[in-house]
């Protein structure tokens, strides 16, 4: 009997070299689990084990009937188009491949053929550059909308002629965004590098958006800010301001400046009322005449005296 097959391999680490299928990194053995298990879970809902599963170095299989593979293959369809229901007993692990797929550094692939030819689905499991938040205000008597950005992708373009220098960033080959930035950023910052980066976005009309790149960070750095972030929407009141305190403060006590700076100036982007600024004002000021941190508190405190007025 004529069989399908569907296929999650790990292509390249983080810094976009060929995975070394002799010495796997620790993230690249954690993401083969997930998928191991995700694959398991499917062969026991959708094929009832009528299956086999094929382990390589960097790559995982299963085996089933051409039916069967056509049948995962329309549910991980419905699954891109946000149609399969969560209570479908594969969306777990759909999602959990999604989320492996869609996490900072390494790259991946997956292919699925059943009765049609070899189908490339990456991009099912890649999440859209996700928005932290959004606000909108007025400006010139019409709405603009900012807020921030955060992805990982390629640097694929370089332009050193452009006013302001700009970056052409691919998160996948579907997902491409012209980012601006400053010429000390650019200089920085090399062709063909996958990097981590935070930006702003805006956008006067619909049919224009400008983004800002604000920094890049390393893939350790990017995620503790990014579960710091999302962990504050969990919070509030003193508890949140606490929590802000305490995530800048530990970095602080270790002397780790430059990553003080870089995550603080995330915050001069956001429209935080003006408590959240305070507390981070109140943190940096302990270091404020650190070279390294100086720039970035006189930023704040100018942003909080456009806001409320001068703090003293």
């Amino acid at each position: 009997m004529e069989q399908g097959i569907f296929e999650i391999s790990i292509d390249k680490d983080v810094s976009g070299a060929e995975i070394d299928k002799n010495n796997l990194s620790n993230k690249a053995v954690k993401s083969f689990k997930t998928f191991l298990e995700s694959i398991e879970e499917i062969a026991e809902i959708q094929f009832k084990n009528n299956n086999t599963i094929d382990l390589g170095t960097n790559k995982i299989a299963i085996k089933a009937t051409v039916e069967d593979i056509d049948k995962l293959e329309k549910n991980i369809k419905a699954f891109s188009e946000n149609k399969l229901p969560k209570t479908n007993k594969i969306y777990k692990a759909l999602q959990a491949i999604e989320n492996v797929i869609s996490a900072n550094g390494i790259t991946y692939s997956a292919i699925i053929k059943g009765s049609r030819n070899e189908n490339n689905i990456t991009s099912v499991f890649k999440k859209e550059p996700e928005v932290i938040a959004i606000a909108t205000e007025e400006k010139a008597g019409e709405k603009e909308k900012t807020g921030l950005m955060y992805f990982t992708g390629k640097i694929t373009k370089i332009d050193l002629e452009r006013h302001p220098n700009t970056i052409k960033f691919a998160i996948d080959k579907i997902n491409n965004h012209t980012i601006n930035c400053s010429a000390q950023q650019i200089y920085s910052l090399r062709l063909g590098q996958t990097i981590n980066i935070y930006c702003k976005f805006s956008n006067s009309n619909a049919d224009k958006i400008s983004k800002e790149l604000i920094d890049d960070y390393s893939t350790e750095e990017f995620q503790s800010f990014n579960a710091f972030y999302q962990n504050i929407d969990n919070l509030e009141g003193t508890e949140r301001l606490k929590y802000i305190y305490r995530f800048f403060n530990q970095y602080i006590n270790k002397d780790e400046l430059t990553r003080v700076a870089k995550f603080a100036k995330i915050f001069l982007y956001e429209s935080h009322d003006p408590s959240v600024l305070r507390i981070i004002i109140d943190v940096l000021k302990q270091v404020s005449d650190e070279e390294k941190i100086q720039d970035v508190y006189n930023s704040f405190l100018e942003l909080i005296k456009q806001k409320i007025g001068s703090i003293n």
